[in-house]
């Protein structure tokens, strides 16, 4: 007999019943799919606890569904580059710009929610961590000797 594996669902839903020191965890919505709740997890996981709050949570959720959708329409683009059967060329090529175009839209709605969350690479570093705010630590009015 083969051991079963948790779900996503299973994880998310035993993880989010703990309560370490009083603190409150963000529970996913229960229609969540597999896939959509992956990105839940990830998400909450690589930052620190009380980054996100309840009054982001329906932003959080945006978030997961967009990237979920815009990786199933990556798929279907990659599939219709790859389907030789369609023949006629310009019915392949609308076809694919109504998939790019879908894509961008997702891209567009996965960056813009990520800046606002505040999950994007930008928004995680400060200034002060710049590679160019470390290059220009020399200050003019400051003697080289220093």
């Amino acid at each position: 007999m083969t051991p079963k594996f948790p779900t996503y669902r299973e994880i998310a839903i035993w993880e989010s019943t703990i309560m370490e020191n009083n603190k409150k965890t963000l529970i996913p919505p229960n229609d969540f799919s597999d896939d959509e709740l992956e990105v839940w997890c990830r998400i909450l996981d690589s930052l620190e606890d009380g980054w996100i709050t309840d009054l982001q949570r329906d932003s959080l959720v945006a978030f997961c569904r967009h990237v979920v959708q815009a990786d199933y329409v990556a798929g279907l683009i990659r599939e219709a580059k790859d389907n030789r059967k369609i023949d006629d060329i310009i019915e392949f090529s609308k076809l694919l710009n109504k998939l790019t175009a879908m894509l961008d839209r997702e891209n567009r709605a996965v960056s813009s929610l990520a800046t606002k969350l505040r999950i994007s690479n930008q928004s995680l570093r400060s200034s002060k961590e710049s590679p160019e705010a470390r290059a220009s630590s020399f200050k003019p009015w400051e003697d080289d000797d220093e």
